[in-house]
């Protein structure tokens, strides 16, 4: 059995933190260049982590990596997982700004800004599947159990926001079905629904792997 830190850094890539128990996959599935290996080197979403465990858990431009229904699991997953008022850290990039600035960029800028929102696209795992703005984000964390502490906006070469937020409840899949209703219309929303959580459910309940 692995002995975590309190505070854990998942999809850590080239980002090494110390005080931290770093995880990622092994250096033969990305192109970075690690001067430091994680300290656990897998899929961080098959780890069995332990309950009320962790002070802190960050990800830095990883969340939007996870299609929408994996993303909500984890969330809940990491709530299970956070002492309460734990802290969960998300940077990703802000959809929001991107698109802003996509309108007015020149041909280059509107390339790499394409790259910022989908992915760099050099392995199986860099693709982006959902775009969030902090608005969004801070909304799904009140569904699955967190409150919103601080996000920082930044628009340098990539638009994008860190948001802070600390675990204050269980989550509660009726919100989460709430939240989700929002995305559907009339004519898909009991199939996109049912459908929906029943996948959230699934990645609940299937993280079966002991390190």
């Amino acid at each position: 059995m692995v002995n975590f830190l309190n505070k854990l850094h998942l999809g850590c890539g080239s980002n090494y933190l110390m005080g931290y128990t770093n995880v990622d996959y092994p250096q033969d599935y990305t192109i970075q260049n690690r001067q430091r290996m994680p300290d656990i080197e897998i899929d961080f979403t098959k780890i069995e982590l332990p309950r009320a465990y962790f002070e802190e858990i960050r990800l830095h431009h990883v969340f939007e990596h996870f299609q929408r229904t994996q993303a909500i699991a984890l969330l809940c997953q990491w709530n299970e997982a956070l002492k309460n008022d734990g802290l969960l850290v998300l940077a990703m990039p802000d959809i929001n700004k991107c698109i802003s600035e996509y309108s007015t960029a020149n041909k280059s800028r509107k390339k790499q800004l394409l790259r910022h929102m989908w992915g760099s696209h050099e392995a199986f795992w860099a693709t982006h599947h959902e775009g969030y703005d902090p608005e969004i984000v801070a909304e799904l964390l009140a569904a699955t159990g967190y409150k919103l502490k601080t996000c920082d906006r930044f628009d340098e070469q990539w638009p994008q926001f860190v948001i802070v937020s600390e675990r204050i409840k269980d989550y509660d899949l009726d919100s989460v079905a709430a939240y989700l209703q929002d995305m559907t219309v009339l004519g898909d929303r009991e199939v996109l629904l049912r459908c929906w959580m029943q996948q959230i459910r699934d990645y609940i309940n299937d993280r079966k792997l002991s390190i």
